[in-house]
Formats: structure tokens, C-alpha cells, sequence
């Protein structure tokens, strides 16, 4: 079949590589399919429309996040005033709304598929090539006979090393700016799925059923194969659990890294929870093996709030990894949400002060959303209208809205005066290709707004 995968536009401050539809599309092509991969935001509706015709796109899927839906909606609905093409859904916003999607949206979705869809999507296209029933397509949710019907999910891939790597040709790998890098271009990876925390403020306990982990060789052999066809240096590994394996797995992975000789730089953008390092020391390893970034996810000092929502970071320890980090050569970024349910504006002011105290070489505040699948969703959203939580236009916090972003701002713009963040922002300055890009990028990462660039 010739087949299309869309990334709905998302944020304009912040573009990261589709792996998920990059590791379909390359199973797709395993089995000889012909596919198209197209992002949103460099691709207008009208040139997609064009090229649904002169491809002869046979089947679309889309990827559909919360934060991005209606840019989603608003496309599919655009096509399907254009031509008649099926139209398969999945990704988060698939999994949490599930069969409620096809109810609401039955004009613009055909199928849905819940959870990893690596094996549901090719068993799909197979089934729709030969003409035969769906109802062996696990983890599938579709119109039969006018009626939504709902296949058993399907259980997840154990072994990640049996998938194909991510096809990086289907979508302008170098387009994809927005994180702080240190090396010029750089790419996406994951090295596991799933998550072993249950953070009721996170939907990774209903996305993934288990933590799962891919072998060093593995994460290796696409390393080098990146490097080789793009000349890609710089990795950021986007694990929603990193550490789920144990600090052993990740000791592995570094000495397999620097036997391998390969001369790369690589970070850890997304957050680790301060309950992951039990051995402050595997980050000297991790540094010889090319880490110089990692991001601590600590929400907040205050244990007593935080522990309601299944997290705990202590302020001690969170400043025995800062030192073993600076001691290793790594830099050190803290992640701060302020505006929890049962936080206080005291609690705030009292995180934004010890997160000065920490020596961090950047923080980021942001303001606390409910996101659709975590347990403070299912808890608040009866009260709560789904477009007023995806615009940010009401908060679950005692602290009201408007004052949050008020201090989120200021906190954010004083943090740059801190000497360590100074320096921090200046090497990256310097190594910045374009300065300009990088300040404006930086102002819209900070304060958590969107600025064209």
C-alpha cells in the first residue's frame, strides 16, 4: 500500500523528532510498503492534499498527542473534505480517549490503535490489503456495520532489539531545533519504553503496560548507523525512565560506548526522577562516555505535596548529584512544576529558594497541567472541560493561574542572572551556529511560551 504519516504541528518552540511513526515506517517498509512521512509544522495542508494525489496515499496515520489535537482534528478534517482516504489514529490521545475519539470524531478517524503500534498497524495494513475482518488486529478500535467495535490490546514488544531502527528519511531530520544542544545538529533516541514509577501526575503507567530495555549493542548499532548516514554526533536519549533498568544496565552502556571509540556527545533531556540515582558515581562514567547534559526531574522540595502525587526528591541528595556532576564535568539542568493541587504559595517560594541553593547550571519552572491518562486527570477532569485544561485556561492549584505564570516569569528571568546559569548560557553561546536562534529559543524554553523562529 502507499501509505502517508502525518505529525500533527506542535509547538513552535519545541520540535522533536517522531520516532514512534519512524519506527513504524520502517516496519512498513520491511514489508515492502511504500510510505510518505510528513510533519505539520513544515508542511502545509494544502501541499499535503497535493500529495495524497500524486503519491496515490492509499491510508493515513496520524500520531496524536493532547497538546496537539486540535492541530490534528483540524487536518484530518481538512483531508477528508479533500478526498476520502482512511484515516488510523494513534499515540496517546488514542490510547487514554479510546473508543469516545470515534464517537465524537467519526467524520475525521477511521481506526484507532491503543498502545505501541508497531505490530496493530502492520496487522491492519494487511488485513485491509487482503479484504479480510479486523477482528484479529489487537489492540484496534473501528466502525463495523456502524457500530465501534474493540478488539483485545495487544501485548507489548518484549524484545525492543527485534524492532527495526527509527526510519530517519521519512521526516527532515535536520529540521528539528528547539533543545539545548552543544554540538550543532543532533537527533532524538530512546534506549527503553515504559516506566517503573507511577507519578499520578504522569499518563505513562495507562501508555505503557511495563518497563522495557533495549541491549547496549543494540542502542550502539544505531548509533553508529546515524552517524554514518547523517553525521549526527549529538544524542539526546528521550527514555521516559532511563534509569528503569538499574544504574548496572546504564554502567554497560557507557563502557560499551567507550570501547566503541565513536566520538559522540549525548544528554538526558527528560527528567530523572532523584529517586533513580542510587550511585552518584556512574555519572564520571557517563561523562567519559560522552554525556556533558542531564535534567534533573525533582517537581518539588516539598515531600509532604509532592508524596501525593507518588515523587519525592531530597534537597541533601539532589545536591550530593549536583556536586558528583559538576565533579564529573557534566552540566546539570533542575526541572521545577509549580501550582500542584494541594501546593501553597509558600511552598512555592520555598522551592524557587532552595533551587537557587542547589548550584544547578539552569532551572526550568513550569506551571503544572493535567495531562489526559494521569490519576490527577481522572481525579479533577469531572470538574474540568477538556479544551479549558489543553489551553491552559484553568488550574487545579489553591494558587491562582495568572499569578503562577507572574512568578514562573520573574523566578525565570532572574535564574539567568545566577554566575553558574550565566556561564552556562555563554558556552552555549558560543557554540551556538546561530546566537540569535539560540537567545530566542532559550526566552521561549524558559518562560514556557511559543515564539516563531
Amino acid at each position: 500500500m502507499n501509505i502517508l504519516l502525518v505529525q500533527p504541528h506542535f509547538k513552535k518552540r519545541e520540535k522533536a523528532y517522531p520516532l514512534g511513526l519512524g519506527y513504524i515506517g520502517a516496519a512498513l517498509k520491511q514489508k515492502g510498503h511504500r510510505v510518505v512521512g510528513v510533519d505539520l509544522s513544515f508542511t502545509s495542508l494544502a501541499d499535503v492534499c497535493c500529495m495524497i494525489e500524486a503519491e496515490g496515499i492509499e491510508l493515513i496515520g496520524i500520531s496524536l498527542l493532547s497538546y496537539s489535537f486540535k492541530n490534528a482534528l483540524s487536518f484530518c478534517q481538512g483531508v477528508k473534505s479533500y478526498k476520502s482516504v482512511p484515516i488510523v489514529a494513534g499515540g496517546p490521545h488514542a490510547t487514554v480517549f479510546k473508543e469516545r475519539l470515534l464517537c465524537d470524531y467519526s467524520d475525521c478517524f477511521d481506526y484507532l490503535i491503543v498502545g505501541e503500534g508497531d505490530n496493530s498497524f502492520l496487522e491492519l495494513v494487511a488485513s485491509l490489503e487482503k479484504g479480510v475482518s479486523l477482528r484479529n488486529v489487537g489492540s484496534l478500535i473501528y466502525k463495523d456495520n456502524g457500530r465501534i467495535a474493540t478488539n483485545e490490546r495487544s501485548a507489548e514488544e518484549n524484545n525492543l532489539d527485534s524492532l527495526p531502527f527509527p526510519d530517519r528519511s521519512l521526516f527532515p531530520v535536520f529540521k528539528y531545533k528547539g533543545m539545548f544542544a552543544r554540538y550543532g545538529d543532533y537527533t532524538q533516541i530512546i534506549t527503553s519504553r515504559g516506566c517503573n514509577n507511577r507519578c499520578k501526575h504522569c499518563p505513562q503507567p495507562l501508555l505503557w503496560q511495563k518497563w522495557r530495555g533495549r541491549s547496549a549493542e543494540n542502542i550502539i548499532e544505531e548509533i553508529e548507523l546515524i552517524v554514518d548516514i547523517f553525521g549526527i554526533r549529538d544524542f539526546h536519549i528521550e527514555d521516559s525512565n532511563f534509569f528503569g533498568g538499574g544504574t548496572e544496565r546504564i554502567r554497560d552502556f557507557c563502557l560499551k560506548l567507550i570501547e566503541k571509540k565513536l566520538n559522540i556527545k549525548w544528554q538526558c533531556p527528560n527528567g530523572i526522577p532523584v529517586a533513580d540515582f542510587s550511585d552518584e558515581s556512574i555519572l564520571e562514567l557517563m561523562a567519559q562516555a560522552g554525556c556533558y547534559n542531564i535534567c534533573l526531574g525533582i517537581e518539588s522540595f516539598d515531600n509532604e505535596m509532592i508524596g501525593t502525587v507518588g515523587r519525592s526528591s531530597d534537597f541533601n541528595k539532589v545536591k550530593k548529584i549536583v556536586r558528583a556532576a559538576h565533579k564529573a564535568g557534566i552540566e546539570i539542568v533542575g526541572y521545577f512544576m509549580i501550582g500542584f493541587p494541594a501546593q501553597t504559595s509558600k511552598s512555592i517560594m520555598d522551592d524557587i529558594y532552595l533551587s537557587r541553593k542547589a548550584s544547578f547550571d539552569f532551572v526550568h519552572y513550569s506551571i503544572f497541567d493535567l495531562i489526559p491518562g494521569s490519576s490527577l486527570y481522572r481525579d479533577y477532569s469531572h470538574n474540568l472541560h477538556i479544551n479549558d485544561i489543553l489551553n491552559r485556561k484553568m488550574s487545579v492549584s489553591k494558587v491562582d493561574i495568572i499569578p503562577l505564570k507572574r512568578i514562573r516569569t520573574i523566578f525565570s528571568l532572574l535564574n539567568c542572572f545566577n554566575p553558574r546559569t550565566m556561564v552556562f548560557i555563554f558556552r552555549s553561546l558560543i557554540t551556538a551556529r546561530n546566537p540569535f536562534k539560540f537567545i530566542r529559543r532559550a526566552i521561549a524554553y524558559s518562560l514556557d511560551i511559543d515564539i516563531k523562529f
